[in-house]
């Protein structure tokens, strides 16, 4: 054993560097990097917003001895491209909900604001009283450092159930302190679901023009139009 490892170590050892060496190169190809001699090729994707920062990058290393090649994905390419989603600060905190149910492809429609705005008006019209809401925002408000982001949440759906305690009269309960600004669901509860029925339907209409887009987006044309899914859903 000694013999051999004196007889191979240093062969092993060399074979070692050399790949180490020959990895960043192999990582390189694999994510569309090739070249020869003293030329190099490279291919990938980049926001467009960062377009003229890559041309002056280039520009000030190279010094026009470059050639650079910019073209919309095609369709059969969508499904390859990445996504890169910015969003405001204050609706950072629902894209883990969305997260959670998958990360829409490039192209396709991003769910997260429509979410967010039906969480909350959802969220009041079902428990619409402004003390409750109160409670609720003010505790978030309380619980922002062990919450984070996420007591912006607590605060929005305690402003949306404020929101709506007016609209329905209500606090803690009693609907007859105050005037409800549109109507009171205990007195007029066919008013009620006469309105839950048509946010129904209009929320179903809604997703299924989504999806018809992300289809559409996708090349399925077909699908798109005539899926029970899509457009023909409707």
């Amino acid at each position: 054993m000694d013999g051999l490892h004196q007889q191979l170590g240093p062969r092993l050892h060399e074979a070692r560097l050399r790949l180490a060496l020959a990895r960043p190169l192999a990582e390189a190809a694999l994510a569309g990097v090739s070249g020869k001699g003293g030329l190099a090729a490279m291919s990938g994707w980049i926001p467009q917003r960062l377009l003229s920062a890559l041309r002056d990058t280039l520009e000030a290393r190279f010094h026009g001895c470059y050639w650079l090649d910019m073209r919309e994905p095609s369709p059969g390419e969508m499904a390859e491209v990445p996504s890169l989603m910015r969003y405001p600060a204050w609706l950072k905190p629902f894209v883990p909900m969305v997260k959670s149910y998958g990360v829409p492809r490039y192209g396709e429609f991003d769910p997260t604001l429509p979410f967010a705005l039906t969480y909350l008006l959802l969220f009041g019209a079902m428990f619409g009283d402004v003390g409750h809401g109160a409670v609720i925002l003010l505790l978030a408000a309380a619980l922002y450092r062990r919450l984070g982001r996420m007591a912006w949440v607590g605060m929005a759906a305690g402003a949306a159930s404020i929101g709506f305690g007016l609209l329905y009269g209500s606090i803690f309960g009693y609907e007859d302190i105050i005037e409800p600004i549109w109507l009171s669901p205990l007195h007029d509860p066919v008013r009620v679901l006469t309105l839950a029925v048509v946010f129904g339907i209009g929320f179903i209409a809604f997703t299924l023009l989504a999806n018809s887009w992300n289809r559409w987006v996708s090349g399925q044309i077909g699908k798109a139009l005539f899926d029970s899914n899509g457009l023909a859903g409707l």
